[in-house]
């Protein structure tokens, strides 16, 4: 193909400042640069403290401090006066009913994790699947048993996610080895964590963050690598099997934490008095079944729980602003205002009525 050089017509060049009428229609943009790095910067922030962060702030621009201030201005233009009693119970309804179903559930989860072990918070599936998994892994030391448990979830996650007649066997055991070895550093910063002060687990929960982000990451560089056909797939969801026929599909840091969680509470609620883990089929169903319970208890506590605090709120700001309500007041009272003045105006003609016969 051949190509033409382009020259530089001196009468086909329009200058940057030319005075015409398309020039005043050209915008710049670049005032807003220092705006849109804040409000980048902001959203940064805010994403950084998880859904219940970006629940709080979305919840306090978009109704907390909008609905106090319209209860505050509430019949102003017929009173003159702010609505203080409105405000109070904008504010109180708004800034406790968020709060409340956000973070109690997530204050009695933590409680729980506390009290009950890490998988109270993993998922009733993922008990059933990991306990599957668990089934035939031979009893020994906790080394010996977390080693094995790691090596066939690794092998089970590329096995179900995989297209596994696509890869050689060497291949596999590579990923496998790598995948299994990231599971366990991520269950090493887990056991640290929870040995650890809950006032000094900032630095401990930051290695648990990396350790399960490096998980995520060589699974996904695995399945780049590896999947032979990547229609309809996501590099961040992992299948797992649940039974001897039917699969799940988790994302893969929702597993990595069940997956840890789980070891980390099986190990230690089945250590025999010589320090070896007892793996037996009725020891894996007990334990199973116990954390199915605990999950669905905890379930059931943090929303009888919270909807007994939300049942509670109309009392409180009720009780600040009286039985009337306060956003109405001045529109009552106006009303009552012209309802007099109507009156009074009616007044002069009835009495001038005289009744001749």
């Amino acid at each position: 193909m051949k190509l033409s050089s382009v020259e530089n017509n001196k009468n086909r060049y329009i200058p940057a400042k030319a005075n015409n009428k398309n020039s005043k229609k050209n915008v710049n943009f670049t005032g807003l640069d220092g705006a849109l790095d804040v409000c980048v910067k902001f959203w940064q922030t805010v994403d950084h403290f998880g859904r219940a962060g970006q629940f709080t702030v979305e919840d306090m621009c978009g109704t907390n401090f909008p609905r106090s201030y319209k209860g505050l201005m509430a019949g102003k233009k017929y009173t003159g006066k702010y609505n203080w009693p409105a405000f109070f119970q904008e504010a109180i309804r708004e800034f406790m009913t968020g709060p409340t179903m956000t973070f109690f559930p997530m204050i009695a989860l933590a409680v729980s994790k506390s009290k009950f072990g890490p998988s109270a918070n993993t998922k009733v599936v993922n008990t059933k699947n990991l306990s599957y998994l668990m089934t035939g892994i031979k009893g020994g030391t906790e080394e010996e048993v977390k080693k094995a448990f790691f090596s066939k979830v690794a092998d089970d996650m590329l096995k179900s996610t995989l297209d596994s007649a696509a890869d050689n066997k060497e291949r596999m055991g590579s990923a496998k080895k790598e995948l299994a070895g990231a599971l366990s550093k991520c269950s090493d910063a887990l056991d640290t964590l929870t040995d650890t002060k809950f006032f000094a687990r900032t630095k401990p929960k930051e290695n648990l963050k990396q350790a399960q982000k490096e998980v995520a990451d060589l699974f996904s560089n695995i399945i780049k690598e590896r999947k032979a056909d990547f229609s309809d797939t996501n590099f961040k969801t992992v299948k797992f099997s649940i039974d001897n026929s039917s699969k799940g599909a988790l994302d893969i840091g929702t597993y990595t934490d069940a997956i840890t969680a789980y070891i980390h509470d099986f190990t230690k609620a089945n250590k025999t008095s010589e320090n070896l883990i007892d793996t037996s089929l009725n020891t894996i169903k007990t334990f199973s079944n116990k954390w199915i319970s605990k999950r669905l208890f905890v379930m059931f506590w943090m929303i009888v729980v919270t909807g007994m605090l939300m049942r509670n709120i109309p009392k409180l700001y009720t009780k600040a602003s009286g039985k009337i309500n306060p956003n109405a007041s001045g529109v009552y009272s106006e009303a009552e205002k012209r309802g007099k003045k109507s009156a009074q105006n009616e007044q002069p003609k009835n009495e001038g009525v005289t009744n001749d016969k």
